[in-house]
This record gives C-alpha cells, structure tokens and sequence, in this order.
C-alpha cells in the first residue's frame, strides 16, 4: 500500500530482468506488474514500487536517491554512511 503521506506521479506496465554476467544476457525475474514512480512528501523521498496486477500485493521497491554520491561518505576502509 502506498502510504497516506504519498503520491504516486506515474504509472506504467512492467516486466523485471536481470544481467546474467555469466551468460552476459537478460534472464527474466518473474516480476511483473504496475510499476509506479512514489514521492513521500513528509520525509521527501522517492520511490520505484511494483505492485502485483493479480493482487495488488507489493512484489518490488527501491528508494530513489538524488544527488548521491554528493553525501556518500568513507567514514574508514570497511564502512560508507550517507545522511
């Protein structure tokens, strides 16, 4: 469900993949459905979410981050933080 405190901009049909690197070719996820473009404007964040079209159910999401590697932080040689 998309929270009370969001919207979401756009929507389009999606159908996921990935990079095989061993066979360097596209290799479905089994993952398809609305995938919507979310911002959250009480924390001021964006989102990719997909949502099953047989049930409606939350299948995949990621936080968007603007300008990312402009806070990304090496705090020591094991450990990044950004606020």
């Amino acid at each position: 469900e998309i929270p009370y405190t969001a919207t979401a901009l756009c929507y389009c049909a999606c159908k996921m993949y990935y990079l095989d690197k061993k066979y360097k070719e596209f290799t479905e996820m089994n993952l398809e459905g609305a995938l919507c473009f979310v911002v959250d404007r009480i924390l001021k964040t964006r989102f990719l979410m997909l949502y099953s079209l047989k049930n409606f159910s939350l299948l995949f999401y990621t936080e968007l981050f603007v300008e990312f590697k402009k806070h990304y932080i090496k705090l020591n040689d094991n450990f990044y933080s950004f606020p």
